[in-house]
C-alpha cells in the first residue's frame, strides 16, 4: 500500500504471511525464456501496447505525472514486484483501481472485464527506486507516466496481468499530428482529393 497506508505490522514475524510468500515464490518465480514472446512484446510496445503486463490493483488511484512512495507488504504484490525487478529495466507496470484492493483479487464481480466493479482504465507506472527491507517488504518510489486501458486479462492469481493499450491525451495527439503534418506536406499540385487523403494520413500517423 502507499506510505502511511499500512504495512507488515509484525516486522517480518508474521509466519502465515512469510509462508504464503515462500509458496508463491516457488510457483511463480521461474524466469521466462521464451524469445518469441519477448520479441512480440517489444513489437507491441512500438505501437503503444504492453502485452501480459503486471497489474497492481489497489483501492486508490495514481494519476499520470504523480510520484508516490509505496510500502509493499502483501504477499501477492511482494512477489509481483520482486519478479518485475528481476528483469532488465526500465521496470513498467500498470496501476488499476480495485475496490477492496488485494482482498478482492479472484472474487466474483471483480474480474477485469466491462460491467464488473473493477476499473479497466488506469495509469502506466515506472519504478524509479526500489529497496528491499529486512522483513521482506519492498519500499518503492513509482512515477505515473500515461493513461491506459486493460484490453484483456492474461492472469488472475496470485496477482493480475493483462494486455494494456496506452491512451494518449489530446495534447500528445495534437503534437503527434503536427509532427506528422510536417512530414506529409502537400505537393504544389495537390488537389482536394489529395488534401482529404493527407488529413487521414496525418490522423493515422498521430
Amino acid at each position: 500500500s502507499a506510505a502511511g497506508g499500512g504495512g507488515d505490522l509484525a516486522g517480518g514475524g508474521d509466519e502465515e504471511r512469510n509462508a504464503q510468500l515462500a509458496s508463491l515464490r516457488k510457483m511463480f518465480d521461474t524466469p521466462s525464456t521464451d524469445g518469441a514472446a519477448s520479441t512480440a512484446k517489444e513489437d507491441a510496445r512500438a505501437l503503444g501496447m504492453f502485452l501480459d503486463m503486471p497489474l497492481c490493483r489497489f483501492s486508490w488511484c495514481i494519476l499520470p505525472a504523480q510520484q508516490v512512495t509505496l510500502n509493499i507488504w502483501q504477499p501477492q504484490y511482494t512477489l509481483m514486484f520482486q519478479s518485475l525487478l528481476a528483469e532488465p529495466g526500465p521496470h513498467y507496470y500498470f496501476h488499476v483501481l480495485l475496490p477492496g484492493g488485494a482482498d478482492s483479487l479472484g472474487k466474483e464481480g471483480y474480474e477485469l472485464r466491462p460491467g464488473t466493479k473493477s476499473s479497466l482504465v488506469g495509469t502506466l507506472m515506472r519504478v524509479s527506486f526500489a529497496q528491499r527491507e529486512q522483513d521482506s517488504r519492498l519500499t518503492l518510489v513509482v512515477q505515473g507516466l500515461a493513461r491506459g486501458v486493460v484490453l484483456r486479462p492474461t492472469q488472475d492469481l496470485p496477482y493480475s496481468r493483462g494486455d494494456v493499450l496506452l491512451l494518449p491525451d489530446a495534447e500528445a495527439l495534437r503534437e503527434a499530428a503536427r509532427a506528422a503534418a510536417v512530414r506529409l506536406r502537400p505537393l504544389p499540385t495537390a488537389d482536394a482529393l489529395f488534401s482529404s487523403t493527407r488529413r487521414r494520413m496525418v490522423a493515422a500517423a498521430a
